[in-house]
């Protein structure tokens, strides 16, 4: 709804869109992530997060991008419903995979910074915009929205690259499956682990000796 903001002045001059269609445009993404999410909430225990989590990044990028191509606002609006559609079937997948594939000890701290990436991705269209078009120039807004659509890619590696949930394997009687996910996951806490045990060894190190050089300068 932001990026749909900041060129809507373009909008108005270039497709001479009304208050209606105006009303339409701001809430398109909304109504696509509404049906996406419950659509995805239904199926992601039958064919897994994974693919939906890839399925939707998919869709997301591919109308991101259609939308820079939009000549009239039926076609804009169109393009934004599918872009929600996208986001809302990876995003029901996505919070499920994150919360039973985590540790308890960074668990909330991964969640949470799943809802921090919607301001940031905010402060990226508006520095975007600010760079682009600083001063409304017409037709810039497709560049814009275009850039805007390009860091789903990291969200489409980042899919590639993660495992299935162990609980939907069980749940699935896929057990050699589950179990090897959960294998990994081991081997990864257990690396993490070691980890955080190295880094509080270096913190105790320095704050002994904080401590020693406050206690000697104040003798």
């Amino acid at each position: 709804m932001l990026l749909i903001n900041l060129i809507l002045k373009n909008l108005k001059t270039e497709m001479n869109i009304n208050q209606t269609e105006k009303s339409f445009l701001q809430s398109s993404i909304f109504l696509g992530l509404s049906v996406g999410t419950l659509l995805s909430a239904k199926y992601i225990d039958i064919y897994g997060r994974k693919k939906f989590i890839i399925y939707g990044c998919f869709i997301v990028l591919i109308f991101g991008l259609l939308s820079s191509f939009s000549y009239t606002c039926t076609q804009l609006i169109f393009f934004r419903v599918n872009l929600g559609l996208g986001a809302g079937i990876q995003m029901a997948a996505g919070i499920n995979l994150v919360s039973e594939c985590l540790p308890k000890y960074n668990r909330a701290l991964y969640l949470t910074s799943v809802w921090i990436a919607f301001p940031l991705a905010e402060i990226f269209c508006t520095i975007s915009a600010w760079l682009i078009m600083p001063n409304f120039e017409e037709g810039q807004w497709r560049k814009l929205i275009l850039i805007s659509s390009l860091p789903v890619l990291i969200s489409i590696y980042i899919s590639f690259q993660s495992l299935e949930s162990a609980r939907y394997y069980y749940s699935n009687n896929y057990y050699e499956e589950g179990k090897e996910v959960l294998i990994k996951i081991e081997e990864i806490n257990l690396n993490n682990n070691e980890k955080w045990e190295i880094g509080f060894f270096i913190y105790n190190f320095l704050k002994r000796i904080l401590t020693y050089c406050n206690f000697t300068n104040n003798m």
